[in-house]
C-alpha cells in the first residue's frame, strides 16, 4: 500500500520526464522570415517567451499548438540577417504534468537563403536556317516565372511552358539571329529570391 501512494504523489506532483525535442521545420527560410515550428514527443500547456532564445532574426510572439499539433511550438521569425540560431531555454516549456525543460535545448539552425536560382538556357535542337524552334531552360532549383521578363528578338515569343526546375519557351517567324533575354526577376525561388 506504501508504494502505491508514493507512486500516485509523484504524478501529481508532476514528478517525470521533460518533454523531448524531436524535429524542427523549415530548414531554410527567406530574408523576411516565416515560422519556424518545433515539434516535441509530448503535448506542451504552458510556454515563458522570453526564455526563447533567437539570434540572426527578430523573433515574434511564440505560441504553442492546438488539437493534434499540441506537441508543438511555433516561432514566428522576421528581418533574417544571417542564419538564425533558437534554443529553448530552461523552464521555458512544460507539459500537462508541468514537466519542463531542464536543460538548455541544442540550438536550432535555420539557414537564410538569399541565393537566387541559377539558369542554364539551352537550343532544343538545331535552330540553323529554321523559323521555328525552343529554347529549353534548366534552374539548379524549382522556381516561378514571370513571363513578361522573358523577350526574344528575331522571333515571335510563345508563352513560356513548364514547372518546377524546368521550363521551355518556343519561338515562330525567326527571321535572323535569335536572342533570348530574360529581365531580372523572370524567376523567383521559394524562399522569394530572383534571378
Amino acid at each position: 500500500m506504501r508504494y502505491a501512494i508514493l507512486a500516485l504523489l509523484l504524478t501529481v506532483s508532476g514528478w517525470g520526464a521533460e518533454p523531448v525535442f524531436l524535429s524542427s521545420s523549415p530548414s531554410k527560410m527567406p530574408g523576411s522570415g516565416g515560422d519556424l515550428v518545433l515539434t516535441y514527443n509530448t503535448a506542451l500547456t504552458s510556454l515563458i517567451p522570453s526564455k526563447i532564445l533567437v539570434s540572426g532574426a527578430t523573433r515574434g510572439t511564440p505560441t504553442i499548438g492546438t488539437g493534434i499539433n499540441a506537441n508543438t511550438l511555433n516561432i514566428p521569425l522576421s528581418a533574417l540577417t544571417a542564419d538564425v540560431l533558437v534554443t529553448v531555454d530552461i523552464g521555458a516549456i512544460a507539459d500537462a504534468a508541468s514537466n519542463t525543460a531542464t536543460t538548455i535545448s541544442k540550438p536550432v539552425t535555420v539557414t537564410r537563403d538569399i541565393t537566387p536560382p541559377s539558369v542554364t538556357i539551352t537550343t532544343v535542337g538545331s535552330v540553323i536556317n529554321t523559323t521555328t524552334g525552343a529554347f529549353t531552360i534548366t534552374l539548379d532549383e524549382p522556381a516561378t516565372i514571370d513571363p513578361i521578363k522573358f523577350t526574344i528578338a528575331g522571333a515571335t515569343i510563345g508563352t513560356p511552358t513548364g514547372s518546377g526546375a524546368n521550363w521551355t519557351v518556343n519561338f515562330t517567324g525567326a527571321n535572323k539571329d535569335i536572342v533570348l533575354t530574360l529581365a531580372a526577376g523572370a524567376f523567383t525561388d521559394f524562399y522569394t529570391n530572383s534571378t
